[in-house]
């Protein structure tokens, strides 16, 4: 490249690491159920907003939803062919493998113009755990941090009987007793009405939940079965910044009905969609195993699209960001090749990109992630903020979705590799040049506040104050992953980073079993150089 263009590289990706820290990082940078008894819910005042927001699709008040049994019959939930459609040939075994506890059938109504979501949800949940349940809980992660309650259980049934929960963690986990203790790998059923109000912006963890500049983001908008932890359930009330939820695979079967204008993308594919006579569309997604669902639309989207092998990279953004679209496309595509062949094989037919007016420089999901549109101006820019937000959230598709672990409590394991994953990118872009430059926004991050709070990266995201969160986790974290290459050699650890994905495929690692496969790979003791970086004194 020469020497001025190595210089440009370097501060192109300390800008972009300044600009990373501002947003705290790049996140985060499915037998029929008996009809329900409605329960009354627990309900807290919305507080008006006055902010401004651009004028909504105007849909008439949404059909009635159907009867309370489920969608599907009740073969559906143990015949499982229909997911296959969302897995690639070589990854549909992962049906097996992943052992879904749960599965979701929803049935969703949007009415922009009222900006309300209503909808029912049937769950069938399996008690993974070694120990006999007495209670469920369903997180309603949207009500954190807000005054109101935004997400709300209007109706909720379990087992066929009638069920009160009782809120906590800030109104964001609705707690309920079991009619009788279920055992382990015994299932039951839930059935639940749910309605949600639209926020106008800043809604949900770095605006991800709410309506606004003319896209609807749906992130954690229904209430979901959270993961059981070595401690039980869990229901502690995260920190607003950094990951929020920690959750099993599951299998999804929703029903979306909305404005017949809008483009609809969501984690899963598209198996049908039928035109309503009240101008509206209904869409048929089916997704898993996934660990969440999410699902974003405009009216104002346009698709760029790109064949990579057998999966389909599709580019959802603005026409008036176009050039930034196909940049988008372009990085994502590379980035998947790369990972691919770095991490072990991608699950699903395709990979959305899509632009929305995220606070975060980028957020994942499985088999989708958003990008903050105000980073679309940055297409020509080689290492920009906009470019490194980009491939960092394509490579969560592997650590975070594929791999699980604890983003609460130990957000290191997936944000310091996929940070690591960034280096592998400029490493196989930009040659050595784009390596260093990379390397040293990293090490200028970490520097930020390296002399006042030099604390390892293994420790949960409340312990982390202003932009040491950012610093340390993002910045020093990658810096670990490379000593760690380092001691190891080049050839072992890359094949470490196989087998480690691979063994923890579908299930939810921690640092101790990313300590012992690292160990078993190098037939090495590494409980020094962990020590050092990740584990706290």
């Amino acid at each position: 490249m020469g020497r001025t263009r190595i210089f440009r590289l370097s501060c192109l990706l300390l800008t972009a690491a300044l600009l990373l820290s501002a947003c705290a990082g790049l996140r985060r940078t499915p037998t029929p159920t008996p009809a329900a008894t409605p329960v009354e819910p627990t309900r807290v005042a919305a507080t008006p907003t006055d902010a401004a927001s651009p004028a909504p699709t105007v849909m008439p008040s949404p059909t009635p939803l159907p009867p309370a049994s489920a969608p599907l019959a009740p073969a559906s939930w143990t015949d499982l062919t229909r997911f296959a459609q969302a897995l690639r040939p070589t990854t549909q075994a992962d049906l097996a493998a992943a052992q879904p506890p749960l599965h979701y059938q929803m049935d969703i109504r949007l009415d922009l113009e009222q900006r309300q979501i209503s909808g029912r949800a049937w769950i069938r949940f399996t008690n993974n755990s070694p120990a006999p349940l007495t209670e469920i809980p369903l997180r309603l992660y949207p009500n954190l941090g807000r005054a109101d309650t935004v997400l709300r259980i209007v109706a909720l049934t379990i087992a066929g009987a009638p069920a009160s929960p009782r809120l906590l963690a800030e109104n964001s986990a609705a707690v309920v007793s079991l009619p009788q203790p279920l055992a382990p790998q015994a299932t039951t059923e839930l059935f639940l009405e749910f309605e949600a109000t639209l926020p106008n912006e800043g809604g949900g963890n770095y605006s991800t939940f709410g309506y606004a500049a003319g896209v609807l983001a749906l992130a954690q908008f229904y209430p979901t079965v959270p993961r059981i932890g070595s401690a039980g359930w869990e229901l502690q009330t995260p920190p607003l910044f950094g990951d929020m939820t920690t959750a099993d695979p599951g299998l999804y079967d929703v029903w979306v009905t909305a404005p017949a204008a809008l483009t609809v993308v969501a984690t899963g594919i598209t198996v049908e969609t039928k035109a309503n006579p009240d101008d509206t569309k209904t869409w048929y997604l089916v997704g898993g195993p996934q660990r969440e669902f999410n699902l974003v639309a405009s009216n104002t989207f346009t698709l760029a699209s790109r064949l990579v092998g057998d999966v389909t990279i599709n580019a959802y953004f603005p026409s008036e960001h176009a050039k930034g679209g196909a940049a988008a496309l372009d990085w994502a595509s590379q980035a998947f090749g790369i990972y691919q062949q770095a991490f072990g094989a991608y699950p699903y037919t395709e990979l959305d990109v899509v632009a929305t007016p995220t606070d975060a420089g980028g957020v994942e999901y499985p088999g989708l992630v958003v990008i903050a549109d105000r980073l679309y101006d940055q297409a020509d820019e080689i290492g920009s903020f906009f470019q490194i937000a980009v491939v960092h959230e394509v490579a969560h598709q592997w650590w975070y979705n594929l791999l699980g672990n604890d983003q609460v409590r130990e957000p290191w394991l997936d944000e310091a590799i996929t940070q690591y994953a960034t280096v592998l990118f400029f490493e196989d872009r930009y040659g050595a040049e784009g390596r260093a430059g990379v390397l040293n926004s990293f090490n200028e991050r970490w520097n930020r506040v390296k002399a006042a709070n030099d604390q390892p990266i293994g420790l949960p995201v409340a312990s982390y104050e202003g932009r040491a969160y950012g610093a340390i986790v993002y910045g020093k974290g990658p810096l670990f992953l490379l000593a760690l290459r380092e001691q190891m050699g080049d050839a072992v650890f890359v094949q470490f980073l196989k087998d480690f994905s691979a063994a923890y495929r579908w299930r939810t690692a921690t640092a101790d079993d990313f300590l012992a496969t690292a160990e078993t790979s190098c037939a090495c003791q590494l409980d020094g150089l962990l020590a050092e970086w990740v584990f706290p004194p």
